[in-house]
């Protein structure tokens, strides 16, 4: 083709290009009836560059049988690389009854997205007959129908028309076998030697024909795996051909100045010959050759047959299989998944494939994008909105869950929260749901956050529970095994699982495939040696290296204790880093972006040379789910941290994730500016509560030997106040740390900088301390705080930084509070006074929202000894928190939990239960240590009731989670023990668990006399199941086993 149309200058434009698609579908598809096709809707794209009309039609009168149409037309793109379908053809698609579908558009479309949907459609919804007519069938039409032609557009535009009998529509994109089975994925950007490829283009033809397709002169080490004849039929012809390069690859290069040279980095120009034309690649690709060394591992053979066997049984029965594979980091699990992804079973099937990663918040957007496919696998993620679900909603059912995980799948912080408030019980699919089969590996599971992980359980569980017909691969660390969500999950469904353990046969074996030994290498040699086949691949090369003549077992002995002991392995691992960065800082930073972030990079154009110097290398990699460049592999990443210093200097990469944005600015950049506006913007998240989103940006800057770095870039004042704000998140969000030691190190750092505004931050973190010792039940401790916090109000004072009046500093105001929290424990008379004095003073001086906070916590003292008057005082502060701060503040959902608890054991409504468990819930969306506190509550409830199974869900949640907990809630957790053990016949134990929790409160009388009464209970052999509940207004009655109700906090 010479040229093509200007489709601007069409008459009437949409309208006119409504009536071309309808005359050219009627010509193109004959009518086997008198029906004529009837316009349903017209609509726009999204972003108003596309109009589109829809057309139903019926080829048989009464018939259930349906032809659909959707004509697209617009003067703004060329080339649509993504095609959404429209959700009137999508809702009829669903009910079964299209035979046919048409897409007319004056706009080219993607070899690759034109070949996913027509797969899609075909496997998921059985519409067989799908039909792409883009501009050059079109303009070919036009051009053979003079009439219809001018009866469009005006003669001087037929006169610009040129096109040939032959002709290529779009050139070649390269797709890995496992990419090519998955739907709507980027084309690749390098190749590698030994190994195949798929080989995506598009041609038109004026007539049906026969051609050969044939390598082009000038390349030699590819070779062509597909067939060579080709069947092309009249119009548009989407064909995919498969190439192997071998080690011998190599192109015959014209430079611009007509030299010709030889080259083996790169593939660009003609590919092939189709008959007389040219297959051309869409864009220069980088070839690296491969130097992985084949190995043939037993164990991954037998697992690859049992999935496929699986995968044979599957097809048969169609209803879900969950397959779990387990096993440690560098064992091959990832390249079994690929190998089961290229087997033939799965030939011309789509897969989802997912590979998690350390970022949290594309985890839980990768969670959606499951969603998606399971319901919409021919539609393409980004395309997809709550608007468009909405549409099909219309006829079709679709849970508002997932509407609500397709509007926030763009704002992690909501979508985040959303999967939080996700339960068992939760509907995610509807109960008539009706789907084909669906494919989906799921890689590095051990990467999930504990919440994300149990929304993903909770689908699948679902998906089985229904039976719906999806094969699912699950793989990772065994780590992910040991989460309380994988033991629930695997309790509520079947899973077959597969540990992935290397034996020292698979290892000898390998071994001795590249080097027959003259001795036996016994399996105990083999496991101290290689704890995984990274291991084994680096002591080939280092074996390789040192090896002369015969070798004897001693010599052998020799150099394995030289390459356990040397950390040869690391240097093995780290030469090629190190060689790479000598003189190019270019490299060393976009490697070091890569390996410091959190999940890969993007990398831009100026960056293309770096990337391609360490994809050459074999340092880095395309992540399975797109273009971002992310280390070779986790035990390579693990190793350049902890030996190769971070460096700062580079620009930060821009991700399209604002929270890992500002990690990056934190973490890279010395531009002082960006570096405070980004900290400003985490400061800001602190005042939300968004403590999730603060530990995600802030854990890796402070937790590296180089925060001071950052100090000295942004300087004190700003630097300790991002400090404090980790803190916060540590202690409201890790799993694994307390808050206390960072607000500790921030006292001890700052308590003698001159710099008064750092003074201000030393006395927040003084305030937490005092806070932190009342929690640990250290009342000496809190005291001293308290007397080291007045100091520090009276130096602020005295520079003028705090008022004079010192009830207008809150942390004063805030530390009396706790003050009497301690005496109201200790059940000191006066601690009542002291609450209603403090409570004059903080409504005087317009601490409002203190005082209800204060007050809440006051009244959690009195729970046990005056339970009437602290419910009370729980509703006036839910409300008044509610009004203040909103429904998602931490201590309004504290409230609201400890409400419904205090009327249910008040007022014995066992039915308010359930409020209590979606309360306990909603803590866990930004204060997961909040929620945590309160699983004992929970748990002596259901034990108190004979529901052992679900109080165990509880107890044993929290014992997984490797941070220390409070001794508080360590002797509550002692008093929940007790009762699991005396409600299992083991009144031993549950004598020894009591003694632990009353050497834990020891110097507070109030929960010292529970736990002797219990004791008692237990001693005297009076101890009944039928006979436990929470004891209320400091009554213990005779006979009955105590519950202290201050374990919710």
């Amino acid at each position: 083709m010479v040229d093509g149309l200007n489709w601007g200058s069409i008459k009437n434009g949409f309208q006119g290009f409504e009536h071309l698609a309808y005359d050219f579908v009627q010509a193109a598809f004959p009518s086997p009836s008198s029906q004529r096709w009837s316009k349903t809707r017209e609509t726009q794209d999204g972003n108003r560059d596309a109009y589109s009309v829809i057309l139903g039609y019926q080829p048989t009168p009464l018939s259930a049988e349906e032809w659909w149409m959707e004509a697209k037309y617009s003067t703004k793109k060329e080339v649509l690389p993504r095609y959404r379908l429209d959700a009137t053809i999508v809702s009829a698609a669903i009910e079964g009854n299209v035979s046919k579908v048409i897409f007319v558009t004056n706009i080219s479309i993607s070899t690759k997205t034109i070949v996913d949907i027509r797969l899609a459609l075909h496997h998921s919804l059985q519409c067989r007959d799908v039909h792409f007519c883009t501009k050059n069938t079109l303009e070919y039409w036009l051009l053979n129908n003079p009439k219809i032609f001018k009866k469009y557009f005006y003669k001087p535009d037929r006169d610009k028309l040129r096109l040939a009998p032959l002709f290529l529509i779009e050139g070649l994109e390269f797709y890995s076998e496992a990419k090519r089975r998955q739907s709507f994925c980027e084309p690749l950007e390098t190749l590698r030697t030994k190994h195949k490829y798929h080989l995506y283009f598009s041609l038109f033809s004026g007539s049906s024909q026969e051609l050969r397709l044939s390598i082009a002169s000038g390349l030699r080490g590819i070779h062509l795996c597909s067939g060579e004849n080709i069947d092309v039929s009249e119009g548009e012809n989407q064909i995919i051909a498969e190439v192997e390069l071998s080690e011998q690859y190599e192109i015959d290069y014209k430079s611009p100045g007509g030299k010709t040279t030889i080259r083996t980095d790169f593939l660009d120009g003609t590919v092939f010959k189709l008959g007389e034309i040219e297959i051309i690649t869409k864009r220069p690709l980088d070839v690296i050759s491969n130097t992985n060394m084949p190995l043939e591992i037993q164990r991954q053979k037998r697992i690859l047959t049992l999935l496929q066997e699986s995968f044979l049984s599957f097809k048969k029965n169609q209803s879900a299989v969950i397959h779990s594979i387990y096993g440690n980091s560098g064992t091959g699990k990832s390249f079994l998944l690929i190998d089961f992804i290229n087997s033939e079973l799965l030939l011309d099937r789509i897969v989802l494939f997912i590979t998690f990663s350390a970022d949290s918040l594309v985890n839980d957007k990768r969670i959606c994008e499951l969603l998606l496919f399971i319901l919409f696998p021919y539609l393409a993620f980004g395309s997809i909105d709550s608007d468009y679900l909405k549409e099909i909603q219309a006829t079709h059912r679709i849970s508002e869950f997932v509407l609500q995980s397709v509007a926030a799948k763009d704002k992690p912080d909501v979508l985040h929260k959303l999967y939080f408030g996700v339960s068992w019980e939760t509907e995610i699919f509807p109960d008539e749901i009706s789907i084909n089969e669906r494919i989906i590996i799921l890689d590095d599971m051990q990467k999930l956050h504990p919440d994300t992980a149990k929304i993903l359980y909770i689908i699948l569980a679902e998906l089985k529970r229904k039976k719906i017909p999806v094969f699912v691969v699950l793989s990772g660390w065994p780590d992910f095994r040991t989460l309380s969500e994988y033991g629930v999950f695997r309790e509520r469904t079947t899973l077959n699982e597969h540990e992935y353990a290397l034996v020292a046969e698979d290892l000898i074996t390998a071994f001795t495939q590249t080097y027959p030994l003259s001795f036996q290498l016994t399996p105990q040699l083999c496991n101290v040696i290689f704890p995984s086949v990274i291991d084994l691949l680096q002591f080939i090369k280092y074996y390789d290296n040192i090896k002369h003549g015969t070798f004897t077992l001693e010599d052998f002995l020799l150099a394995c204790r030289m390459f356990i002991n040397g950390q040869i392995a690391e240097e093995y691992i780290l030469e090629p880093f190190l060689k790479l960065f000598q003189g190019d800082s270019c490299v060393k930073a976009l490697c070091n972006q890569i390996y410091w972030s959190i999940s890969g990079v993007v990398a831009k154009p100026d960056r293309a040379d770096a990337a391609r110097k360490l994809l050459k290398n074999s340092l880095v990699k395309y992540s399975e789910n797109g273009g971002r460049l992310v280390p070779y592999h986790d035990h390579y990443q693990q190793i350049y941290r902890r030996r190769i210093l971070k460096t700062s200097g580079d620009t930060p990469l821009s991700t399209g994730n604002p929270y890992e944005d500002l990690h990056n600015v934190l973490f890279f950049s010395v531009d002082i500016e960006r570096l405070r506006d980004a900290a400003k913007d985490v400061l800001a998240l602190k005042e939300l509560g968004r403590y999730y989103s603060l530990l995600y940006i802030l854990e890796n800057v402070f937790e590296g030997d180089d925060k001071n770095l950052l100090r000295g870039k942004l300087g004190d004042v700003l630097f300790y106040k991002l400090y404090l704000a980790y803190g916060f998140g540590i202690a409201n969000q890790s799993r694994t740390k307390s808050g206390k030691d960072v607000f500790a190190q921030i006292c001890l750092e700052t308590c003698g900088n001159g710099n008064m505004e750092v003074q201000l931050t030393c006395m927040d973190a003084t305030f937490e301390l005092i806070n932190s010792s009342y929690e640990w039940l250290d009342h000496k401790q809190a005291e001293k705080h308290i007397k080291d916090l007045l100091t520090l109000v009276a130096k602020l004072q005295m520079f003028g930084y705090v008022d004079k009046d010192i009830n207008r500093c809150e942390k004063y105001i805030l530390s009396r509070s706790i003050k009497m929290l301690m005496l109201s424990d200790q059940n000191q008379p006066v601690a009542e006074e002291e609450f209603r004095s403090l409570e004059t003073v903080a409504y005087a001086y317009c601490y409002n929202y203190e005082a209800l906070f204060f007050k809440l916590r006051y009244a959690e003292t009195l729970y046990f000894r005056d339970t009437d008057a602290a419910f009370g005082m729980v509703q006036a502060c839910m409300v008044g928190l509610k009004e203040l701060r909103g429904q998602e503040e931490k201590f309004y959902l504290w409230a609201k939990m400890d409400y419904h608890f205090l009327d249910m054991i008040l007022h014995d409504q066992t039915e308010l239960i359930q409020e209590v468990i979606k309360d306990h819930q909603e803590l866990k969306r930004d204060c997961y240590n909040d929620y945590r506190k309160r699983v004992f509550v929970l748990a002596s409830y259901f034990y108190s009731y004979g529901l052992i199974e679900e109080g165990n869900r509880y107890f044993f949640s929290d014992i997984v989670v490797a941070r220390d907990l409070r001794p508080r809630q360590k002797a509550f957790y002692y008093e929940t023990l007790a009762l699991y053990e005396a409600l299992n016949n083991n009144g031993i134990a549950a004598l020894s668990a009591l003694q632990e929790a009353a050497k834990l409160f020891a110097e507070l009388p109030t929960y010292l006399g529970i736990i002797q009464h219990n004791q008692r209970l237990l001693e005297s052999g009076q101890f009944s199941r039928c006979n436990i509940r929470f004891c209320r207004n400091g009554i213990l009655e005779p006979g009955i086993y105590s519950l202290d109700p201050r374990c919710i906090w």
